[in-house]
């Protein structure tokens, strides 16, 4: 859909490249090179590798746009682009096929592309078990159609059910699968989500293990997707690799990550081999190595497996032409540097010392392992949509995003790049916007979890030396409002009174807390804030049908909006035959709204319950995780 560019090369001139127009040197170029062009590009909707010489021969109309596309910033820097636009339908379906295995949906594509449809995409089970492994209460896959293997086609149309009609079309055309159609909006985006999400959670197998990028999207022409897939994972069973994938299944492309070891010299040893083994299988079927992100570092070494020797020749002429002094983005397509010689993967910490504070359970407690976890997928700098990432969407700046935090600290870890350590500038500043709501946690299809690195880089930073005063006022509340709790209520009033006067303005300037904010009012009485004994002999439990509590005159219970009284305890088990429950409170609502914890107290005992409360000693820890005294 590339129309034409602006372009500026290095030395600073100016281009302005479509069809028929670029620098005379591309024409001399490939009227020696076409005749073996014709015969070494093959023809794929999905083909990155290497230059596209093959837009530049006549009968394409010598379209030098479509030549500099995809040419990783080796050639030129574009300034604008002029694009063709393709018109969305009004309304969209998606018809999920299933299958006993990826396989046989990839063997089902081409006479659903004789449909015609929007997309065809692909997932394996393997996708769904590291899904379900990463997200145990997670039930959008339990929508999926029997099978080991699924096609997610989307259709359009100008209506609802034009829509699903062209969905159940494709549906028909497939007798021997397993079938779902799907018109409603809310539920095609949750469909899509388990898609969308493959590229996080295929970054780890279902046991946790690392998955990595390197072959990470050949295409091979569609009608052989099928044979490629088996002898693809044939060639994971011979070098004892595993992967989940998906991919694009109607344009034969297929995306993976791989178990690699990374971390061992034999390790990257069998990384070369397999690489070396999947270029050769790639290019069997009529492939590319690159089917959508380019041959990068990964896989530039690999181009002379893909094209003869003239063509190799021909992508540094082409290079040269644009960029004679080689300083655009060298290394990459043309004389590639080794694709093992520079990996990076970060094993230790040697620019962080200290005895590490949190179990990182989920990494294998290697804090190092934690810092690899995010890919950059990108769904924490979305606007919308979930809850990730609250403090990018207010500043709409990367380093605040959960991504940008996560890339900080494993530069930290990593000690390059950040100096630092535990004390760097860079990442206090990215973290000290972070709520710790846990919604990366949530949302993020690789679980990264910045609540919790969070609190490890400030358990260390602070490690033995003095914190800020809020981390005293506010991290030690529960200490503070136990000795408080000691007072008679008389001098709670004193308190609360002088909270709201001049004093309360320098308790919160010694206190570290904005002065914007007022002191929360102390509960003058807190005994209300402990279980009520369940009614014996089927008599009427106490709580707010009679006994209603000082605030709430009247027993009229404004938290409910009705009469307590409305609740008949008479059909629940009271007494010694009432079911124990623990009640658990929190700081907050025992120190500043016990009235809270005296109503679910009393409505709990009306329904049967017999409620227990811990001790006042007891705190659920919030305040303390949140200034990091772990």
């Amino acid at each position: 859909n590339v129309h034409s560019l602006d372009v500026l090369t290095y030395r600073g001139a100016p281009f302005t490249v479509g069809r028929g127009a670029g620098p005379s040197a591309l024409r001399d170029l490939i009227d020696r090179v076409g005749p073996a062009v014709r015969t070494s590009f093959p023809e794929l909707t999905r083909r990155v590798s290497g230059y596209n010489l093959d837009q530049l021969l006549p009968e394409n109309g010598f379209d030098v746009a479509r030549a500099l596309v995809g040419t990783e910033g080796t050639c030129v820097t574009m300034l604008e682009a002029t694009v063709r636009l393709v018109e969305a339908p009004a309304v969209r379906a998606l018809a999920v096929l299933g299958f006993p295995d990826a396989y046989t949906a990839a063997d089902h594509v081409m006479p659903i592309r004789a449909l015609h449809p929007l997309t065809i995409e692909g997932m394996d089970a393997g996708l769904i078990a590291a899904l379900r492994a990463h997200q145990p209460t997670e039930t959008t896959s339990r929508m999926l159609p029997p099978g080991g293997g699924w096609l997610y086609v989307e259709t359009g149309g100008d209506t609802r059910a034009e829509a699903e009609a062209a969905a159940q079309a494709v549906a028909k055309a497939v007798p021997g699968a397993s079938s779902l159609v799907v018109g409603d909006p809310a539920a095609q985006r949750a469909l899509w989500r388990i898609r969308e999400d493959g590229a996080g959670i295929a970054t780890r197998s279902p046991d946790g293990d690392e998955a990595w990028p390197g072959w990470e999207d050949a295409a091979v022409p569609p009608e052989r997707f099928g044979a490629y897939l088996r002898e693809f994972d044939a060639l994971l069973r011979k070098h004892r690799r595993r992967g989940a994938y998906y991919g694009h299944f109607g344009d034969g492309c297929l995306h993976i990550r791989i178990d690699f070891d990374l971390l061992t010299t034999g390790g990257v040893a069998d990384f070369r081999s397999f690489m070396e083994d999947a270029a050769d299988l790639a290019v069997a079927h009529g492939g590319s190595l690159s089917g959508e992100h380019g041959d990068g570092v990964a896989r530039a070494e690999l181009l002379p497996r893909m094209y003869p020797p003239e063509i190799i020749d021909a992508f540094a002429e082409f290079k040269g032409i644009w960029d004679p002094d080689d300083k655009m983005n060298p290394g990459r397509v043309v004389r590639p540097a080794r694709m093992d010689e520079d990996l990076r993967v970060f094993v230790g910490m040697p620019n962080l010392r200290g005895r590490q504070a949190l179990a990182l359970a989920e990494d294998r407690g290697s804090f190092a392992r934690a810092s690899r976890r995010c890919l950059g997928v990108g769904r924490c700098v979305t606007a919308s949509g979930g809850v990730m990432c609250p403090s990018y969407r207010a500043t709409g700046e990367e380093q605040h995003s959960t991504r940008g935090r996560a890339r900080l600290l494993f530069e930290m870890a990593n000690g390059e790049v950040i100096e630092g350590g535990w004390r760097a500038p860079e990442v206090a500043e990215a973290l000290d916007l972070c709520l710790s709501c846990k919604g990366c946690k949530r949302d993020c299809p690789v679980g990264v979890d910045m609540a919790a690195y969070k609190t490890e880089y400030l358990a260390q930073r602070y490690r033995w030396r003095f914190r800020p005063a809020s981390h005293y006022s506010m991290g030690a509340l529960p200490l503070w409002l136990w000795l408080v709790g000691k007072l008679p209520a008389r001098v709670v009033d004193v308190l609360n009174a002088a909270a709201r006067g001049p004093l309360g303005s320098v308790a919160k300037r010694l206190g570290g807390v904005a002065p914007e904010r007022a002191i929360p009012a102390l509960a003058r009485d807190r005994t209300g804030a402990r279980p009520i004994p369940p009614a014996r002999g089927g008599s009427q439990p106490p709580g707010p049908r009679g006994d209603a509590p000082p605030d709430r005159p009247g027993g009229q219970d404004r938290q409910f909006g009705a009469k307590s009284g409305h609740i008949r305890p008479e059909s629940h088990p009271t007494g010694d035959h009432a079911r124990r429950v623990l009640l658990w409170t929190d700081t907050f609502s025992s120190a500043f709204a016990p009235a809270v914890v005296r109503a679910a107290t009393a409505v709990l005992t009306a329904l049967g319950y017999s409620v227990e409360l811990p001790p006042p000693t007891v705190c659920c820890g919030l305040t303390r995780t949140s200034t990091r005294q772990v």
